[in-house]
C-alpha cells in the first residue's frame, strides 16, 4: 500500500471515530439530560449508543469526557503545528499567526448546533464537580500539548521558561474566555468571546516576550517619507 493509500485509510479511520464519538456523546448528553449526570453509567450509555462499554473507555478514557469532549483542542494544536507553512518561527511570531488564522477554524467549528451543545455541556461543569475537575486535567493537557507543538515550531527545549508561560497564557486563556461565557449566561455569541480571548492572549504574549524576537520575526512598521 502507497503513502498515499495509507495516509487516505488514516483519514477514512479517523472520521469513523470522530462519527462514532459524536454519536455516543450525543447519546450520553441526552442520558444525562432526562436522568442525571450520576444517575447515568458509561454501560448505560454504551448500551444506548449501541458500543461496547470498552469502546467508551478507549474513545473517551473517563465518564466525565463524555461531557467535555470536542473538535476544538485537537484543531487547535493541529493549527499552531501547521500555520505558516510550519517553519520554525520566534513565540511570538508563532503566537500572531494564530490569531489570524483562529478565527478561520471557527468559522468552520462553531456553528449554531455546536453552540448550543456547548451550552449543554457547561451546565455539567457547573453542576457536577467531577465534570469541573475533569475540565481542569483537560486544560492541563492541552497546556502541556500546545507547548510540545510551540517547542517544534520555535527549536526550544519543551521546559524553557518562555514556552511555558506562553503555553499557559493559550490553554488557561481560553478555559477561563469559557468560564465567563457560561457565568454570563451565554450573552453573547462564543464566537465573539474566543476571538476577544485570543486578541487578549497575544497581546500579553507581545507585551511580555517581544523584545525577546529575531529582528527578522518583527513586523516591519518603520514608515518612509518624503526627504
Amino acid at each position: 500500500m502507497s503513502d498515499v493509500e495509507n495516509a487516505r485509510q488514516v483519514g477514512l479511520w479517523e472520521q469513523r471515530k470522530l462519527q462514532a464519538m459524536r454519536h455516543i456523546q450525543n447519546v450520553a448528553l441526552e442520558l444525562f439530560d432526562e436522568y442525571g449526570y450520576r444517575a447515568v453509567t458509561v454501560e448505560r450509555v454504551a448500551a444506548k449508543a449501541g458500543v461496547s462499554p470498552s469502546s467508551i473507555y478507549r474513545y473517551f478514557g473517563t465518564k466525565e469526557m463524555l461531557v467535555l469532549y470536542d473538535d476544538l483542542n485537537p484543531q487547535m494544536i493541529d493549527l499552531i503545528r501547521d500555520v505558516g507553512g510550519g517553519a520554525v518561527t520566534s513565540p511570538v511570531a508563532l503566537a500572531r499567526m494564530a490569531r489570524l488564522a483562529i478565527p478561520v477554524m471557527l468559522d468552520t467549528l462553531l456553528t449554531a448546533g455546536d453552540e448550543n451543545v456547548i451550552k449543554q455541556r457547561m451546565k455539567y461543569v457547573a453542576t457536577e464537580p467531577d465534570v469541573k475537575a475533569g475540565m481542569t486535567r483537560q486544560t492541563e493537557e492541552m497546556e502541556v500539548a500546545i507547548r510540545s507543538v510551540i517547542a517544534g515550531r520555535t527549536n526550544r527545549d519543551v521546559n524553557d521558561l518562555v514556552l511555558r508561560i506562553v503555553s499557559a497564557s493559550a490553554s488557561w486563556g481560553f478555559h477561563s474566555a469559557i468560564e465567563h461565557w457560561a457565568r454570563a449566561d451565554f450573552d453573547v455569541p462564543l464566537r465573539a468571546v474566543l476571538e476577544r480571548a485570543i486578541d487578549l492572549i497575544v497581546l500579553g504574549i507581545e507585551a511580555q516576550f517581544g523584545a525577546l524576537e529575531e529582528p527578522e520575526d518583527q513586523p516591519n512598521t518603520t514608515s518612509h517619507t518624503a526627504m
